[in-house]
């Protein structure tokens, strides 16, 4: 698995709208949008890769999520930051951190369901998010020697 190097402005801006996000999301169970909204708008200002690729992780991580929330077992948030994340990140990591936060939050729930016999349990999701996108960073980091300033 070969993963493409990573900026210290990609590391920095999403690390930070993770971080936000992810106390909102455990705290009130809501997310913030301003960080994501001028995470793209950074982006945008300041692009790291090609457009085309940013509007595919953004698509990557958005899509699956928001089918779930319209099928009524997840919240629309989680697929905004998911879609910042991915237009942000080099698609490859992205595709990765996706992966990897999906199947750990399906595992922990199907595990929260079985023990307590709740099948409408909802757990925030952006903490898995959050865990993958280190996982995968440092990973990527490893692989690659360091970061692109």
């Amino acid at each position: 698995m070969s993963l493409p190097q990573i900026s210290i402005y990609e590391l920095l801006t999403t690390g930070i709208i993770l971080i936000i996000c992810c106390i909102s999301d455990i705290k009130r169970n809501e997310i913030m949008y301003t960080p994501c909204f001028i995470g793209v708008l950074l982006s945008l200002i300041f692009p790291q890769r090609n457009l085309m690729e940013s509007i595919g992780g953004a698509l990557l991580g958005f899509l699956p999520l928001f089918i779930t929330a319209l099928l009524g077992n997840g919240g629309g948030g989680d697929a905004i930051v998911a879609a910042t994340l991915g237009f942000i990140y080099p698609l490859t990591n992205a595709a990765y951190i996706f992966l990897l936060a999906s199947s750990a939050y399906v595992l922990i729930l199907s595990v929260i369901v079985l023990v307590t016999n709740d099948k409408k349990k909802q757990i925030p999701y952006i903490p898995f998010l959050m865990g993958s996108w280190l996982i995968i960073t440092i990973f990527s980091i490893s692989q690659t020697g360091g970061i692109l300033f």
